[in-house]
């Protein structure tokens, strides 16, 4: 019912391995901290444009 919802992933776990573990668990993408804006704003841009009707 909510398979359609985009997921962000926001860790501190930032190995390769990790970040392959999270996308492979289904996340739209998987961003690390220290938070990079740019890499924020790009990630829900893109999360947006996949939302139906909009």
């Amino acid at each position: 019912m909510s398979q359609h919802i985009p997921v962000l992933a926001l860790s501190a776990n930032a190995m390769p391995s990790d970040v392959a573990k999270g996308m492979k668990a289904g996340f739209l993408r998987y961003l690390t901290k220290p938070i990079r804006i740019d890499e924020l704003m790009d990630a829900l841009d893109f999360a947006l444009t996949l939302r139906p009707g909009v």
